[in-house]
């Protein structure tokens, strides 16, 4: 259980530290007066705090479990499905804070903004059904790491995920063909868009095939604890930083109007 306790301790140092280097942009950005706490500032502080939280929970957990050992079955399942339910939030988060994006860019559009629902409500029932198909099932060893890799999970989340990623981006590399055409494409707000849009697409699709890809070779190593703090590294505060905390976020937040 070394391994869980030093991915755990990892985790929280780096993250603590990305909070610590990003409070000037967050005071510029966030808590401007007058204080207007909208829901895509709301989505940028529950990423931002939440997966702090997490990672002391994670530090908090590691000792528990080690305190346990060997764990037995039941605890690593529960231990397992608040894995799951974080990744599922905190990502959940992200993808609506960009849905919002391309929403405001598509001049809050009825017909996108159901298209947006639909895409999101089928990734949240994919995910949900197969973890709840998955996880009752799995069977533990003594270092809380399952003997099966649960793939029915990963691969499932993962198409789910990258599937409404690439709709996001397909969306907005669309409407900035349209706005080519009708000569407003190079304005700052259109190119941040796609920049930040791609920037959130080649980062999360890396880290879920990064993902699946390790489970599927080294997943009965105890290095398969670091992969749970090293989503949260590589995925949440990049994601969350470049979307929101960039020299256009007020421009955003006028385009949104949320």
């Amino acid at each position: 259980m070394n391994s869980l306790q030093g991915a755990s301790y990892a985790g929280l140092a780096f993250t603590s530290w990305e909070v610590l280097i990003t409070l000037p942009e967050e005071a510029d950005y966030i808590w401007i007066y007058p204080l207007r706490l909208t829901l895509i500032k709301s989505l940028y502080l529950f990423c931002r705090y939440f997966a702090l939280l997490v990672q002391i929970a994670n530090t908090m957990f590691a000792r528990l479990l080690e305190a346990r050992y060997p764990v037995p079955s039941s605890t690593c399942k529960l231990w397992l499905m608040y894995q799951a339910f974080v990744t599922y939030s905190l990502l959940g988060a992200v993808d609506i804070i960009l849905m919002i994006r391309v929403y405001a860019f598509y001049n809050r559009n009825r017909r996108i903004g159901i298209i947006l629902l639909l895409l999101l409500l089928c990734r949240v029932v994919l995910s949900g059904l197969s973890a709840a198909m998955t996880i009752p099932d799995q069977q533990f060893n003594s270092a809380c790491l399952s003997n099966k890799m649960p793939g029915v999970v990963l691969y499932c989340f993962a198409i789910g995920e990258i599937t409404l990623q690439t709709a996001l981006l397909v969306m907005t590399f669309g409407k900035q063909i349209c706005a080519t055409s009708q000569g407003w494409a190079r304005t700052p707000l259109v190119s941040l868009l796609c920049r930040d849009g791609s920037t959130v697409y080649t980062i999360t699709c890396s880290v879920l095939v990064g993902t699946i890809l390790y489970a599927r070779f080294g997943y009965h190593h105890e290095t398969a604890h670091f992969v749970f703090p090293l989503v949260f590294l590589f995925t949440f505060p990049e994601t969350k930083f470049r979307i929101l905390l960039g020299p256009w976020f007020l421009s955003c937040l006028a385009l949104a109007a949320v």
